[in-house]
């Protein structure tokens, strides 16, 4: 799902149920790094104090979207958990 999609269900669902909690589902959060970036840039401006949880996937093999500055900026928009699993 592209990220403005994601983000457009996220504020439905906010409005309709009245809550700034969120959970991932997606195995691999970071699968898609552009959508992972997006929403870690984006989660603050339409959802301010939103809080979320996800599982990303970890690698050591070329790029993942998991640098340390890319996690505080995940936890500066509000990702509250992080499970992993490595391969």
């Amino acid at each position: 799902m592209p990220a403005e999609a994601v983000l457009d269900e996220m504020v439905y669902q906010s409005e309709r149920y009245g809550t700034r909690d969120f959970i991932f589902c997606d195995i691999k959060l970071n699968s898609h790094l552009p959508v992972w970036r997006a929403l870690i840039e984006q989660i603050p401006q339409r959802l301010p104090g939103a809080r979320w949880i996800g599982t990303v996937h970890v690698q050591g093999r070329g790029e993942n979207g998991l640098t340390p500055d890319e996690l505080r900026a995940a936890r500066a928009a509000g990702m509250q958990r992080i499970s992993f699993g490595l391969e």
